[in-house]
C-alpha cells in the first residue's frame, strides 16, 4: 500500500494522487487547494471525505484509474504516473522502457505481463494486491444454424427468408443471458418472438438495440448500461455481468478487420484475460471467432450492452 498522505506532505505519490484524481495542475504538494479537490472526489467515490488519502481512499484510486498502455492514453499525466510508479524516466510517454517496467513489474507480482495497465495492475501498483480474480461464467452458446430452430421465420414483414439462421443473432445471444440467468427454458425462438412483439425487428436489418433494453426491463435486471467503453465492459465482467457487443466490420488494415461479420453481427463477451477477451458467437463455432484481442474488439465494435443479474 502506498503511504498514507495527508495536508503539507510532499512526495511523487502526492502527484499520483492528484493525478489520478484529475487536480490540475499536479505537483508534489499536498495544499489546501488539494484537500478541497480531494474531499469533493472521495464524496462521489463512496469514501469518507476527510481529505486524507489512506488505504480506502488510495484503493477507489486503483479502482477509477484509466487503462494506460503504449496504445492507449500512451501520452500524458497518466503515463507520468505509471512511470512514476514503476521507476520508469516520467517523461510523460508510454514508451518502450516503459512498457518494459511495467512487464517486469507484472512478471513480479503474479500479473499477466502484457505491458497494459489496467485494473489489476494500477491495484498492485498503489495497494500491493492485485483484485481478486473474477469467476467467469460462459452462459449457454446457442447457435443460430441450430436444426430445431435454423428455419423459424424471424420476420417483420412476412419474408420467408428471414429466418433466425439468417438475421437471429440478436435474440440467439440475449438467450444465452436469459437461460443463464432468469429462464433456464429460454432458446433462441422465444427471445426472437418478445423482439417481434415490441417490435424490435427492422425490415431489413435484423434486430434493434432497443431489444436489449427491453429485455433487461421484462426481465427485472439489476441494472443495463450501453458503453463505447472496454474498459466498462470489463468492470461489466468482474462485478458478474455480460455484456451483448455489436461488431461492424471495421476498417480494412485494422485489427479484427471482417472477423467477425460483414456488416453487423451481435455477440456476447462473457470473460477476459488480459487483454484477451471470451465470446459466444451465434453464427459460428470457430475457436477464432471465440476469442478477440483488445485491439480487435475496439477496431470493430460499434456498441456494448451492458447487463447485470
Amino acid at each position: 500500500m502506498l503511504p498514507t498522505l495527508r495536508h503539507g506532505d510532499k512526495n511523487v505519490y502526492v502527484e499520483v494522487a492528484q493525478i489520478l484524481t484529475d487536480y490540475e495542475p499536479p505537483g508534489e504538494e499536498f495544499s489546501a487547494y488539494f484537500v478541497s479537490h480531494l474531499t469533493n472526489w472521495q464524496s462521489r467515490h463512496g469514501c469518507t471525505p476527510d481529505g486524507v488519502i489512506g488505504p480506502k481512499t488510495w484503493t477507489a484510486i486503483a479502482e477509477n484509474a484509466p487503462t494506460v498502455s503504449d496504445k492507449a492514453l500512451r501520452k500524458g499525466k497518466y503515463a507520468r504516473a505509471v512511470q512514476l510508479l514503476v521507476g520508469a524516466d516520467p517523461d510523460g510517454i508510454f514508451g518502450r522502457k516503459t512498457e518494459d517496467a511495467v512487464k517486469v513489474f507484472q512478471g513480479e507480482h503474479g500479473l499477466k505481463a502484457d505491458g497494459v495497465v489496467g485494473e489489476k495492475t494500477w491495484r498492485t501498483l498503489i495497494t500491493g494486491e492485485a483484485s481478486p480474480a473474477a469467476e467467469f461464467v460462459q452462459p449457454p452458446n446457442f447457435k443460430q444454424y441450430d436444426s430445431r430452430w435454423a428455419k423459424v421465420q424471424y420476420s417483420s414483414c412476412g419474408d420467408k427468408s428471414q429466418t433466425i439462421k439468417s438475421s437471429g443473432c440478436g435474440p440467439t445471444s440475449m438467450a444465452d443471458i436469459v437461460a443463464q440467468w432468469w429462464d433456464d427454458e429460454a432458446t433462441p425462438p422465444l427471445l426472437a418472438k418478445l423482439a417481434l412483439d415490441w417490435g424490435c425487428r427492422t425490415k431489413s436489418s435484423g434486430t434493434s438495440s432497443a431489444f436489449f433494453k427491453k429485455c433487461a426491463a421484462h426481465y427485472k435486471a439489476r441494472d443495463y448500461k450501453t458503453s463505447s467503453s472496454i474498459d466498462a465492459v470489463c468492470k461489466c465482467l468482474d462485478e458478474g455481468g455480460y455484456a451483448v457487443v455489436c461488431f461492424g466490420a471495421g476498417t480494412k488494415g485494422k485489427p479484427g478487420y471482417k472477423k467477425w461479420t460483414k456488416g453487423g453481427h451481435y455477440c456476447v463477451i462473457w470473460g477476459y484475460d488480459g487483454s484477451t477477451y471470451f465470446i459466444n458467437d451465434p453464427a459460428s463455432s470457430a475457436a477464432s471467432r471465440a476469442k478477440g484481442t483488445r485491439d480487435e474488439i475496439l477496431a470493430t465494435r460499434k456498441g456494448f450492452y451492458l447487463f447485470w443479474k
